[in-house]
């Protein structure tokens, strides 16, 4: 999100034009001040490919909840964009506009309300009863500012930097595979803003209103061009009990659109050599680009014997919910909300939004 303007901007919304690809909005009262607002984004790079990642993990079922027998399937799509305003000469902008309406003009940023982000995707080709399509919502993004750029109109952000986390499970993480392998998977990040300010209404007076900038990124990722960004890892194959770690995943925070967990506290505790109790424990929380997380077994007597957990959920309200202590002799531990209890969350939190 862009930096918001002083809380006195009040954007004319009736009088919005776009130069250079930049959208600028005049002041109300003061016509020799613009607001800007740069609504494309880029998929970032990395290592000469696009920061883009699809990994499918399969595993057995929780043993503590009777499913020991059944597969589980989880994908994950993470992908970074770039929103540049480096890109865009300032100066040269606002030389357009005193060229046009005269006299000397300021630009401000935009008074931005809120925004938002959304992964669609659809198959490109096949019969019609193969296609599918949708959105993907939930997960969570991060947002970092590279240094601000001064020009003669004072301090204007250089970049941002958005990192995606999205999960899957089931059956859309093998559909999304499968057409990815296919290459008739189309996606792409529609995007926008929406600016607070004001119009005339029919009575020559000013009234609050809201205007919203929308827009798209085509995420061309093909697996035949870039097969380095897609894994398929089968979990059961490659942890084995003489292999010292655990691997704990807790999918909660890209599961949920909406929620109100601050982190999620794993303990695991197990026999030392000397016969003691060693707890480790792992967090995982919203603002982090981890879902998975490895802990050491060196220290115990017998890994076979398994391991004790439990788990801690702080909500942003300072509730604490705490699980009891459980067993478990797997090698991997997945910690997250079941799809029944993820829907009580999500609408307990829509009932304390909206009461």
């Amino acid at each position: 999100m862009l930096l918001s303007a002083p809380a006195a901007a009040k954007p004319d919304l009736q009088q919005i034009i776009t130069i250079d690809g930049v959208t600028l909005v005049r002041d109300h009262q003061n016509h020799q001040v613009f607001y800007y607002l740069k609504s494309h984004k880029k998929l970032a790079v990395k290592n000469g490919m696009p920061d883009f990642n699809y990994a499918v993990n399969r595993y057995l079922g929780k043993q503590q909840t009777g499913d020991e027998g059944e597969f589980r399937v989880r994908g994950v799509i993470k992908f970074s964009v770039i929103t540049s305003f480096i890109d865009t000469d300032y100066k040269q902008l606002t030389e357009k506009l005193e060229a046009r309406y005269g006299g000397a003009i300021t630009l401000k940023a935009a008074p931005i309300k809120d925004s938002f982000n959304r992964l669609v995707y659809a198959t490109i080709e096949g019969q019609e009863n193969q296609k599918f399509e949708g959105v993907l919502e939930g997960g969570h993004d991060r947002e970092e500012f590279k240094a601000q750029v001064e020009n003669s109109t004072g301090r204007i952000f250089g970049s941002a930097h958005q990192r995606f986390t999205i999960g899957l499970a089931g059956k859309d993480a093998n559909l999304f595979w499968e057409n990815f392998a296919r290459d008739n998977l189309s996606l792409s990040l529609a995007y926008g803003w929406t600016i607070d300010g004001l119009i005339l209404d029919k009575n020559d007076q000013w009234v609050p209103s809201s205007y919203q900038v929308n827009d798209s990124l085509p995420i061309d990722v093909s697996i035949q061009k870039y097969p380095e960004l897609f894994t398929k890892n089968e979990l059961w194959q490659n942890l084995q009990f003489a292999y010292t770690k655990l691997k704990i995943m807790c999918y909660d925070f890209i599961n949920l659109e909406k929620t109100d967990l601050y982190y999620v506290n794993v303990e695991v505790r197990f026999k030392t050599m000397r016969d003691r109790n060693y707890v480790e424990e792992v967090k995982f929380t919203a603002d982090g680009d981890l879902y998975e997380r490895d802990i050491s077994f060196e220290l115990a007597n017998d890994i076979k014997d398994g391991y004790q957990y439990r788990v801690r959920r702080l909500t942003s309200e300072g509730e604490m919910i705490r699980s009891n202590w459980q067993h478990s002799k797997t090698p991997w531990l997945d910690v997250s909300l079941s799809g029944a209890e993820l829907d009580a969350l999500e609408n307990s939190i829509d009932e304390e939004q909206n009461p």
